[in-house]
């Protein structure tokens, strides 16, 4: 072509076929019946340039067939174990026993010390931020929280500084269920031998 002597290049004696071997401002596009499916230039790769709603993109590993794959159509994207069409933005799946599994669904590592690890920015008004859905649960926990390195930090921290005057609870601990008889709603054990008390509650409001 004009400005690249190796668009396409058959390399006989390596059993390589090579697209703009020469590496110049030369495009490479894919079509299909879905208009241009895949675009190759000085910018990147872009799969999907004209934006056709048919014009999935799936990745398959050794036993999962939509290992990655984004749903054109549904604007979504799974990873993992799910063939249909993905439930959210972002749907992540394992499987109980083959393909995906053995491993944790979802692992964050976070070696920036001194930024943070999760940042959820919601701008959710009248639906839950995180919403945790655990009944099968039996002997183990739903949220577990290790921090053995703790100077003045805190494990956990709730502020709540809205100024509205409506009924509610900061926090807020329900065991709901009357056969439960076992059950403790809360239990708080300090184990430290200082001056500090198990639990401080400061009431700060004038005339209280």
């Amino acid at each position: 072509s004009d400005g690249e002597d190796e668009a396409i290049f058959l390399d006989a004696s390596e059993n390589k076929l090579s697209i703009n071997k020469g590496e110049t401002a030369f495009t490479t596009e894919i079509h299909s019946t879905n208009d241009l499916a895949v675009s190759v230039d000085a910018t990147g790769v872009v799969f999907n340039e004209d934006g056709h709603a048919t014009n999935d993109f799936r990745v398959e590993s050794d036993a999962e067939t939509h290992m990655l794959f984004v749903d054109s159509g549904n604007n979504r994207v799974s990873i993992g174990d799910s063939t249909d069409a993905p439930a959210a933005t972002l749907e992540i799946t394992n499987h109980a026993s083959a393909g995906a599994f053995g491993v944790p669904l979802l692992q964050l590592n976070s070696n920036d010390t001194d930024k943070i690890a999760i940042d959820i920015n919601a701008a959710n008004i009248d639906a839950n931020v995180i919403d945790i859905a655990a009944d099968a649960v039996t002997d183990a926990g739903v949220i577990v929280i290790s921090a053995d390195g703790l100077t003045t930090g805190t494990a956990l921290s709730i502020d709540d500084n809205s100024s509205n005057t409506g009924t509610r609870s900061s926090v807020q601990i329900l065991q709901q269920h009357a056969s439960a008889t076992g059950a403790t709603a809360l239990s708080v054990t300090a184990a430290g031998n200082g001056a500090k008390p198990a639990i401080f509650i400061d009431r700060n409001f004038t005339g209280t």
